[in-house]
């Protein structure tokens, strides 16, 4: 745990305790100076149970992050400078006010029981996916995306602390590959439009993820793929959406992704785009090219989609 927030959390109640320890001695044997004596201790007795509360829960959560963010793996030597200069974004200004969590833990966090009360996707698809009054995110794909099934995403949100509402979301899954490549038949006998797929144009395949063949993943077998043939350095951004107003939220929710140490994060070297709109949503075109992407055509032809734009 960090040594400071150790030890503000060490010290705590301990000064209000000592205040209130006057208040437990009888100056005179009155009814009135041993009511308020009984009452000070009642206080002092109260604030030391507070203290061992916050200090046992202080003790558990440490041992959760711990566990949670993997600590005991070495970072990636490219998520190191990334992570310091999160960390220092976050120490500054009006980014102070912001922290990246699990949708999960902020319910456990405003006391939500439901992993989505209703309204409240609905409410967040008006609020962080709309500009000038056109929203870019169906309701449908927002849906299925943000679910709370099993083993189909990861869903992040960046919380304003003063007033717990999320101003950014991020939603992130396995690259799911078309589902006609390599389907039914191997590759020698696929189409050539599914085969330039895997192997990519030919100007391309040097900076695109390695494909890995795996004749027991399909859809017949109930796994997460929906081709014999994935990536799985390739991580898809299903949905990034960021409240309009303040600049660098996206990139804030982005950047803590891409340096998570889960099991999840491990091992991916590229993330993924799906740009819904393609060129007309300059906005969306324009941060993933602030932040390194290059379009890939091969993506764009052959994944039966709007348009891929992926960064390394």
């Amino acid at each position: 745990p960090p040594p400071e927030l150790t030890k503000v959390v060490s010290h705590i109640f301990l000064s209000e305790i000592a205040e209130l320890k006057p208040l437990t001695e009888v100056g005179r044997l009155t009814k009135e100076a041993v009511c308020r004596s009984n009452l000070g201790a009642w206080i002092v007795s109260l604030a030391r149970c507070s203290r061992v509360t916050v200090v046992e829960a202080y003790g558990r959560l440490c041992t959760r992050a711990a566990a949670a963010m993997h600590v005991d793996v070495d970072c990636p030597e490219r998520a190191v400078p990334l992570r310091k200069a999160l960390s220092d974004l976050l120490g500054c200004g009006i980014f102070r006010e912001y922290q990246v969590l699990t949708k999960t833990a902020y319910n456990e966090l405003i006391g939500q029981h439901k992993f989505w009360r209703s309204g409240e996707r609905e409410e967040l698809l008006e609020k962080l996916c709309t500009r000038e009054g056109h929203t870019w995110i169906t309701k449908d794909y927002f849906f299925q995306h943000t679910s709370n099934e099993p083993n189909e995403a990861e869903l992040y949100v960046l919380v304003h602390m003063t007033t717990l509402q999320i101003h950014a979301l991020a939603t992130v899954a396995d690259f799911q590959p078309p589902w006609t490549a390599g389907q039914f038949h191997h590759m020698s006998h696929s189409c050539q439009e599914d085969r330039m797929f895997f192997f990519g144009r030919r100007s391309e395949v040097k900076s695109l993820p390695p494909v890995i063949y795996n004749s027991k993943s399909s859809f017949e077998g109930n796994t997460r793929w929906t081709s014999h043939f994935h990536m799985p350095t390739l991580l898809a951004v299903d949905i990034v959406c960021a409240k309009p107003g303040i600049r660098g939220l996206a990139v804030v929710i982005i950047a803590h992704l891409a340096c998570l140490q889960s099991s999840f994060i491990t091992g991916r070297t590229h993330l993924l785009f799906d740009i819904s709109g393609r060129d007309a949503n300059k906005r969306m075109v324009s941060f993933t090219h602030a932040i390194g992407a290059h379009r890939y055509q091969t993506f764009a032809d052959e994944a039966r989609s709007e348009g891929f734009i992926g960064v390394k």
